[in-house]
């Protein structure tokens, strides 16, 4: 076991102090390759996050046009036997209320200055919300020998740096619900 010990004491001695480390040539090639490799390796990551973020913004728009679309829905199912109106400009949907709900009508219409739907005029989007509404529009289609009449309601919508995002419904009531004979 000693032996073993004088070997290797031995063996260090005799190394030379320039077989440590990378000589000049292998730093520059080492240098050389990762400039090669990293630009394409970052370019990946990048356009994994520009994704990501424009992804997160069509959604978020997405969300937004579905609950203003809901909200339209919901009252005009609540108040389907009230008289609806949809105003020829195509941007203007009122809901006269019956006597004895409190309120004389509910009116959605689109300001297209602050890119916003307003309900009753109070906004729909708030202030501090990122998201725009680019286009309102409402039209009712009724055909001569049916009892229904159809309301198209097509809502634009574009959420920070993201696309603009199309929703569009369609809402089927009588027409006799109404008042107006066929």
């Amino acid at each position: 076991m000693l032996e073993d010990l004088r070997v290797i004491v031995k063996d260090k001695g005799n190394m030379k102090i320039g077989n440590k480390g990378f000589t000049l040539t292998e730093l520059l090639v080492s240098l050389a390759l990762l400039g090669i490799i990293l630009p394409s390796v970052s370019v990946v990551f990048y356009a994994g996050y520009k994704s990501y973020y424009d992804q997160r913004d069509i959604i978020v728009a997405q969300q937004k046009a579905k609950e203003i679309m809901e909200m339209i829905i919901t009252d005009l199912r609540v108040y389907e036997n009230s008289n609806i109106t949809v105003d020829l400009s195509g941007n203007k949907l009122v809901i006269e209320l019956e006597e004895g709900l409190g309120k004389d009508s509910i009116i959605y219409w689109f300001n297209p200055d602050e890119k916003n739907i307003y309900k009753s005029n109070q906004p729909i989007i708030n202030d501090n919300e990122e998201i725009e509404i680019i286009n309102f529009v409402v039209e009712e289609i009724s055909e001569l020998g049916f009892d229904t009449s159809l309301i198209n309601i097509s809502i634009f919508v574009k959420a920070g740096k993201s696309e603009e995002v199309y929703l569009n419904t369609n809402y089927r009531r009588k027409i006799k619900a109404w008042g107006i004979e066929p």
